[in-house]
């Protein structure tokens, strides 16, 4: 299954824009536990990226549905984390 890793930038309106940084393949069957490596790999390889929401484009209409999103949590070294927004029906594991 594709996830495509996004930043969410202002844009030069007052709507933000969206900029894709990476696409990957993962299991459906161990997604969750690959896009969570993924992101950690991409932080620790790039700090400035910011504001990062992870798309599905199998689910919903394009780009996808957001299926993650980047939080703050002081309880982590980096202390960024990704926040899964899907539900079971899904079947993302």
């Amino acid at each position: 299954m594709q996830f495509d890793f996004y930043t969410i930038e202002a844009g030069q309106s007052a709507a933000a824009e969206l900029r894709e940084v990476v696409q990957i393949e993962a299991p459906k069957e161990s997604a969750k536990a690959t896009v969570n490596r993924h992101f950690r790999e991409l932080i620790a390889s790039d700090p400035q990226l910011c504001c990062l929401a992870v798309f599905a484009p199998m689910i919903g209409e394009p780009p996808g549905s957001i299926v993650a999103t980047e939080y703050v949590d002081s309880q982590v070294a980096t202390g960024r984390r990704l926040a899964w927004v899907v539900d079971q029906s899904t079947g993302l594991t």
